[in-house]
Formats: C-alpha cells, structure tokens, sequence
C-alpha cells in the first residue's frame, strides 16, 4: 500500500546533491533494467548513505535496495511505469533547490516541503521524492531564518 504527503526537511547543499545522486541510483537500477538487483543497487546507494535514512526513511543502502527491489518485484507492469515516472520527476526537480542555493550563496540551508510517496514493506516503509519541493525558509550562514511565502 502507498500514502502520498508533503514533508518539511532542512537540507544543505551536500544533502540534496546527495538525495538527487540517490534516486538518480534508483531511477537507473531499478526501472531502467529489466531484472532489478539488489546488490547492484546497494552498492550505488553506498555512495549516499548520509541521506538514505532522512529521505529514504532505510538508514542502509542494503536494506534501502532489497526493500525497493521487493515492492517493485511485486507490481504490475503499470504499477511499475507509473513510481518510475514519479523517481524520475523528483530527480529532476531536486535541480531547483541546488540551483536555488548556488544562486543564492548567502545562505546555507534551506527548508523545503518535499512530495514524497511511502510504501509499506514487511521490513520497514521506503518512501520516493515525487515532485518539486517548495522551499519555505532559507538559513543565512551564521545568522537567522529567512522564511519564504
């Protein structure tokens, strides 16, 4: 079963090209194959591990990656068209909030609502960046909290 909902993350510069590298990794190891493999996908997720946990709610690339291949073994064909469109788009708009802080230097961190659609598993839920965040606050180096609309 799968729940959509916004959830606010504060994020730096390094976690977000992190989560973008990530579902990158999913994106091409799980849905751009034929036969999905675990530990083809575990050892990309390698690389990400100090997000996996915040986004993917699994804190291991093991556990992210036999999670994900399970839910996906699992569907139809459809099913599976329709989550590789959504891992897709969020890669893609995660390219918004590095552009927004590489443009915007004076600020460290930002706070952004972020779309997210959570499977259940037997071994724990994993949930997928769908869409474009809306960023709510933006974090001054050294200083306060600029909130946005």
């Amino acid at each position: 079963m799968a729940s959509e909902y916004l959830q606010e993350l504060e994020l730096n510069l390094d976690q977000i090209i992190a989560m973008q590298g990530a579902q990158y990794a999913i994106y091409e190891e799980s849905f751009n194959t034929d036969t999905p493999s675990g530990s083809q996908l575990a050892a990309r997720l390698g690389a990400f591990s100090t997000v996996l946990g915040v986004v993917f709610i699994k804190s291991t690339s093991k556990g992210l990656a036999a999670g994900i291949v399970s839910i996906i073994t699992g569907m139809v064909s459809s099913q599976k068209s329709l989550l590789a469109s959504y891992v897709k788009d969020g890669h893609f708009h995660m390219s918004n909030l590095v552009n927004f802080l590489r443009a915007n230097t004076q600020y460290d961190r930002i706070k952004v609502k972020l779309p997210f659609l959570e499977y259940e598993h037997a071994d724990g839920n994993i949930r997928f960046v769908t869409g474009k965040g809306i960023i709510t606050g933006a974090h001054n180096r050294g200083g306060t909290w600029d909130y946005m609309n």
